[in-house]
């Protein structure tokens, strides 16, 4: 049996696998620019063609059509950040039920100890 790549390539003289790579070029571009994901989509069509003597289907053809893109959405997708709800109304990005790990700072910590935290970055770095 023929293999995938080489069914791509022969499609209309190689110009299925040119408007893939066109394609995939294209959406990668876009993904760089808007920092979203984004898809090719390839359909090949395989229908029953030739039959032999036996009654056994002994060819079939092969139609593609065009590569459909789905380009990303345009801008950056904002970050989504989880809040846990605290004593049923207040928010916070901590659980409550995780226990804090000895020695880790938050790198988002908002400590005004700075000797703390100068401490806590020397344990770390093996100081």
């Amino acid at each position: 049996m023929t293999g995938f790549r080489k069914v791509i390539s022969e499609c209309r003289q190689g110009a299925l696998a040119r408007e893939l790579d066109e394609a995939l070029a294209e959406v990668v571009a876009e993904v760089k620019k808007t920092g979203n994901g984004g898809s090719i989509t390839c359909t090949l069509k395989v229908q029953p063609e030739g039959v032999d003597e036996f009654g056994d289907i002994n060819s079939v053809s092969i139609v593609d059509e065009r590569p459909k893109i789905k380009r990303p959405a345009p801008g950056r997708t904002r970050k989504t950040v989880m809040f846990i709800q605290h004593d049923g109304h207040s928010l916070s990005t901590r659980d409550p039920r995780q226990p804090a790990l000895p020695g880790v700072v938050p790198a988002d910590s908002d400590d005004d100890d700075e000797d703390e935290d100068a401490e806590s970055a020397a344990r770390a770095s093996g100081e």
